[in-house]
């Protein structure tokens, strides 16, 4: 009985089927994190190390941490087996896209779950080490249970995997149940911040509310401002998988009173309020705007009859972004050439903690690393006040770490590197980036 179920679904085995199919190609390829990653990870090893291995950052959810380093704990490569978790949580957003589709219709489903799949930023990000996949999992999957209790309780769970996202407690319907349970499981986490900040706060609120406010702040990061503002993520996704949008008003129209549209403009206008814009920010409204994409094709193709020739070219153009998706894996065929930086002290274990103005070295290296690229001063600025008396024996620079828009802080930056470059040099290359060479060096301290 419980197979018949299942294969009543054949099109989204078949969707799930062809995702992995395409993940499979890139899964065992050379993996070089990014910075999000890299922090994700070293912050996964400071918690389960009691802060002897890794880094921390204050402004960072919790959850996503906990579990890549769990990993690590068991003995585990946090990066294999958390790209496996991720591509677990990319599976399951496909599954809730297609169950919230399927409140429409059948039809509905198989489209907004194709959609998805077939647009390369989803592709991209479905295996990185980053908060979308699980906090987005968590969200569409407390849509569809019907306890306000779990609505809450999940909604909540997925702000301490990502803290945007928690505006989807607020997209509900609000009952004092749904408020009462997000209460109940943020608890914990406004008692461990009040416990690690308090002698760094004013009041008893500063200290629970740290992370977050220090978040806040990356809203207007500077360095993700973008000149296109409103058609920013307009263009983006006409570049992507141009169909979406083509349909997008019409399912708009027709949808603008269900709880999908209710999320995905709650989520539209925050992302475009915010300076800070970046290409993945969109797969926080994406499965909704799949949702109601869909609505407007198959209520097009129902006026025209399924006029085989429309059908036909609406898959074809559907599916063409597929191609363009398995050429974004790309990057992945061959290790990134500043490997050599971020396994140095893998292969070099320090005798002490490191300063490190790139915290990438830290997903790859077991051992203890200060962050102090949050700021340029004249000497390496620590953010955390426990780890300021800690013993050093390393400090790296990387020259992208503190991208500066006047002389002041160019004369600070200069100063800074003056000063943590007395040391012996161990290390030194320079490698091509965005806005030219990136020079990466290491120094005793």
């Amino acid at each position: 009985m419980q197979r018949s179920r299942v294969l009543k679904h054949w099109p989204l085995l078949i969707i799930i089927g062809v995702f992995l199919l395409a993940k499979l190609f890139v899964l065992f390829l050379p993996q070089s994190l990014i910075w999000d990653e890299a922090v994700y990870v070293g912050m996964g090893k400071y918690i389960w190390s009691h802060g002897t291995v890794g880094l921390w950052e204050q402004f960072r959810p919790p959850l996503v941490p906990l579990v890549l380093g769990m990993f690590w704990k068991l003995g585990l490569d946090p990066l294999f087996w958390g790209e496996l978790f991720m591509l677990a949580c990319s599976v399951g957003l496909i599954i809730t896209t297609y169950l919230l589709g399927l409140q429409h219709s059948k039809r509905v489903a198989i489209i907004a779950a194709t959609f998805l799949v077939a647009t390369p930023i989803f592709f991209l990000y479905s295996s990185y080490l980053m908060t979308h996949m699980p906090s987005m999992l968590l969200v569409t999957t407390a849509m569809l249970v019907p306890s306000s209790w779990a609505k809450g309780a999940l909604s909540t769970l997925a702000a301490l995997v990502r803290f945007p996202v928690g505006l989807a407690l607020f997209f509900h319907k609000w009952k004092w149940q749904l408020f009462i349970a997000a209460g109940l499981v943020s608890v914990p986490f406004f008692f461990v911040n009040y416990a690690v900040y308090k002698d760094d706060t004013g009041t008893a609120f500063d200290a629970m509310t740290r992370p977050l406010q220090l978040a806040a702040e990356h809203q207007d990061n500077p360095w993700e401002f973008v000149q296109e503002k409103g058609l920013y993520y307009v263009l983006l996704l006409a570049n992507q998988i141009p169909l979406l949008l083509l349909f997008l008003p019409l399912g708009i129209w027709l949808g603008w009173r269900t709880q999908t549209f209710r999320f995905f403009a709650g989520f539209v206008i925050y992302y475009h309020l915010i300076p800070n814009r970046q290409d993945r920010f969109i797969l926080e409204f994406l499965p909704f705007m799949c949702i109601l994409a869909a609505l407007g094709i198959v209520w097009y193709l129902k006026k025209v009859k399924h006029n085989r020739y429309v059908v036909g070219f609406l898959i074809l153009t559907l599916l063409a972004p597929i191609l363009f998706s398995v050429g974004t894996m790309g990057w992945r065929i061959n290790e990134r050439p500043e490997m050599g930086f971020y396994t140095y002290f893998d292969d070099h274990p320090p005798e002490e903690a490191v300063l490190a103005a790139n915290p990438v070295p830290a997903a790859y290296s077991d051992a203890l690393f200060i962050p102090y690229y949050f700021y340029a001063d004249e000497k390496p600025a620590i953010l955390n006040r426990w780890e300021r008396k800690v013993d050093v024996s390393h400090v790296t620079w990387a020259s992208n770490a503190f991208p500066c828009a006047d002389k002041e802080c160019q004369d600070r930056t200069d100063k800074l590197y003056a000063h943590i470059s007395k040391g012996e040099q161990v290390y030194s290359e320079s490698y091509p980036g965005k806005k030219g060479d990136v020079s990466y060096e290491i120094f005793t301290y």
